[in-house]
């Protein structure tokens, strides 16, 4: 089972407790510009094969968020989906 497979089975309920309201902004939800820097720069470097041990650790970090976030957004959509007006 992949880790993808354990979050949707994890967060698919979630979905059931959405209002259209929150459903909404989690789709709008996008990284800051600060955090969207940071996952340029490491990117660039895990391209080039120059991350630092401690890099790789928190890109990694920022790929598993960035993997749930994409999820839930994808369940927000399919709410919004069946109940926005």
């Amino acid at each position: 089972m992949t880790t993808k497979d354990c979050l949707e089975m994890i967060l698919e309920p979630l979905a059931d407790s959405f209002s259209v309201e929150f459903a909404r902004k989690l789709v709008d939800l996008r990284a800051t510009p600060g955090l969207q820097q940071l996952i340029d720069t490491l990117a660039e470097k895990a391209n080039e094969g120059t991350l630092t041990p401690k890099e790789r650790a928190d890109y990694k970090s920022i790929i598993d968020m960035s993997t749930m976030v994409a999820m839930l957004q994808a369940n927000a959509r399919r709410f919004l989906a069946k109940h926005a007006t």
